[in-house]
């Protein structure tokens, strides 16, 4: 998969600026081109939507599951992890 990445100027709350990749795109046009009996193969299945990195150390990535449907794909029990990069990965500093 392919992920659409852009990165944001610095800011106020973002004295660094960050990166943001989403694979919303990607995801959707894939699983468009999947018979709807391979479909059933992957419901439920947890995916990454978007990824931020904020350039200081603290990482953040929105997961969702797929669930398919006549009208499209869609992602449920979307939940997302932060992760202080410095802290858990030391070596990085």
């Amino acid at each position: 998969m392919c992920a659409k990445v852009g990165r944001h100027p610095h800011s106020t709350h973002f004295p660094f600026g960050y990166l943001e990749s989403s694979f919303l795109d990607s995801i959707k046009f894939l699983f468009s081109r999947f018979p709807p009996t391979w479909l059933q193969e992957f419901e439920g299945c947890q995916v990454p939507l978007v990824a931020y990195d904020f350039l200081d150390g603290h990482v953040a990535l929105l997961c969702g599951h797929l669930h398919f449907t006549e009208e499209g794909i869609f992602f449920l029990n979307c939940t997302t992890c932060i992760e202080d990069l410095l802290c858990t990965q030391p070596q990085f500093a």
